[in-house]
């Protein structure tokens, strides 16, 4: 009885320990973003475009590139995919109309505007504008459908295909007093219609070529969408001052009204986008400044903007919400310069360490992979110079695996998460047994039977040893046991499904490992969550 009480008093003292370093980490940390870089390109990114899965993006240095995923290497494949001007401005994709045929329409700082065909890379000149081409959207669903060009000179042109002539023409809009900086595509007016907005310098916002609202000072930047949770659209648009404003359409009224949601002062705003990225399913404001990434939500209780999250990213110019790229869940994208980023948002942390099975040296660069079956999900990370590395997930059953390359890789297969978890990792040189005292690591410590679950108790034998592996309850009792003689030096992996002895499997709870040699004794603590 001594010998168990002492067992038992060992246990409490671990047990209190690692609870206490868990609710401190978790206070720390609960939800947040995760930042992958997609691609570094030689020159500066000047405009991305989703389309049938893949970004297409025009780079200063005179190359369109493609960037697809790969759901086979779970990597981003980047090619060449044609030759454009070096002094690129923007691009947009037509689907096919009699006045803007299918393809890729690209514009750039000399006012020549050219077209792209997806089917076989080539380009075709199609005509050249009085000036200077800032901004190019296409759109098919108008009116009056074209490629719109927004240039220097003050202008929107509006281009398209004449077929009685069989050749490219454009018209002219707008009064020419200053630079029209970007347009947008949208249905401002929630009347079913989707029409052409334009950011100007002379303080305007443009619909169709005509002056709706002025603000306080230029607008440099614009876009469409619901920003608040009602399904509402709204123009949200960017001054020189550092102001986001935000423009609802009065139905029935013809008259917009105006108010101011962000005001940042000496804080240069970059470029904005509104949509849904958070699990939540809430549609929110997002800010990009020279400084770091906010979000900002609607609260109806304060009838007020409030800044509910941020994240650092250095020198946005550029950011768009996209689904349908990797997966259908939407993400942000954002062009910094010439590297393309992909931003997420997880409510749990999985994080933790990659050690050498010394325990003591750790590992970078190990990366770490996390596919949800049941989502259609993946995440990825990288550990850093100290062996650390957090993801940011969703509640779901996951595969985990990870690797490195001459390290032995490890996998564990449907582990649920649906609480914030640290778990470290051990890894060993491939055909190599290091030369240390006899170790155990348990990995993942959280598992859930139901789920597939299991734990994996990996060890290692400096020398030939009888092992002895038995699994404790909490109260002592010993449900499980494994008995080896003579077992030869090496490292083994002998996984645990959650079942005592007699082929039952345990309850939700907490459990202690026990492992023993000829040299060493070791304990180690697992949980299982959920009922099998």
């Amino acid at each position: 009885m001594t010998k168990l009480f002492l067992f038992k008093q060992k246990f409490s003292k671990i047990f209190f320990c690692v609870l206490f370093i868990v609710i401190t980490e978790r206070i720390l940390f609960a939800g947040g973003w995760n930042i992958g870089k997609i691609a570094d390109l030689p020159k500066k990114v000047v405009g991305l475009l989703n389309l049938d899965g893949a970004i297409y993006t025009p780079c200063k240095n005179g190359v369109l590139y493609k960037i697809m995923w790969s759901v086979e290497t779970h990597s981003w494949i980047k090619s060449n995919f044609s030759i454009i001007p070096i002094t690129t401005t923007d691009i947009d994709y037509s689907t096919g109309s009699v006045l803007c045929p299918k393809g890729l329409y690209i514009s750039d700082e000399s006012g020549n505007i050219f077209m792209y065909e997806l089917s076989n890379g080539t380009s075709i000149y199609l005509l050249t504008l009085p000036s200077k081409v800032n901004s190019i959207r296409v759109a098919v669903s108008i009116s009056t459908p074209g490629v719109y060009a927004g240039c220097d000179n003050g202008y929107i042109y509006r281009i398209y295909f004449s077929s009685p002539d069989s050749q490219w023409k454009y018209t002219t809009i707008g009064n020419g007093l200053e630079i029209m900086n970007e347009l947008t595509i949208g249905d401002a007016r929630n009347q079913g219609r989707e029409t052409i907005y334009a950011a100007c310098y002379d303080k305007w916002i443009y619909e169709e070529g005509k002056r709706i609202i002025q603000l306080p000072s230029a607008v440099k930047s614009i876009c469409v969408g619901v920003g608040r949770n009602d399904g509402v659209n709204r123009i949200y648009a960017v001054s020189t001052d550092n102001n986001v404003y935000e423009i609802t359409y009065i139905g029935g009224t013809n008259v917009w009204d105006v108010s101011r949601c962000v005001s940042l002062g000496t804080e240069t705003i970059k470029c904005i986008t509104v949509g849904r990225i958070k699990n939540d399913d809430v549609s929110r404001l997002y800010v990009a400044t020279n400084q770091m990434f906010r979000e900002y939500t609607y609260s109806y209780t304060d009838l007020m903007w409030i800044l509910t999250d941020t994240f650092d990213l250095a020198e946005p110019h550029l950011v768009k919400i996209e689904k349908n790229l990797r997966d259908i869940f939407p993400r942000l994208y954002v062009l910094c310069l010439g590297t393309i980023y992909e931003v997420d948002y997880g409510d749990l942390r999985y994080d933790g360490r990659i050690y050498a099975y010394d325990g003591l040296n750790l590992i970078k660069d190990v990366k770490i992979e996390m596919f949800s079956p049941t989502m259609n999900r993946y995440y990825s990370t990288f550990s850093d110079w100290n062996g650390y590395f957090n993801i940011f997930l969703t509640t779901s059953v996951y595969n985990i695996k990870v690797s490195k390359e001459n390290y032995q890789t490890q996998e564990y297969k449907m582990v649920f998460i649906e609480k914030d978890m640290s778990q470290n990792f051990y890894l060993s040189t491939i055909g190599t047994y290091p030369n240390i005292s006899d170790d155990m690591v348990v990995g993942p410590n959280i598992f859930n039977p139901s789920k597939g679950g299991y734990a994996n108790i990996i060890y290692n034998l400096k020398d030939t040893s009888d092992v002895k592996i038995k699994i404790y309850t909490i109260a002592g009792d010993v449900i499980r046991k494994f008995e080896y003689i003579n077992q030869p030096q090496g490292t083994y992996k002998l996984p645990w499904d959650g079942k005592k002895s007699d082929g039952s499997y345990v309850s939700a709870g907490i459990y202690f490992i026990y492992f023993e040699t000829n040299t060493t004794k070791k304990i180690e603590k697992v949980v299982v969550i959920g009922e099998k």
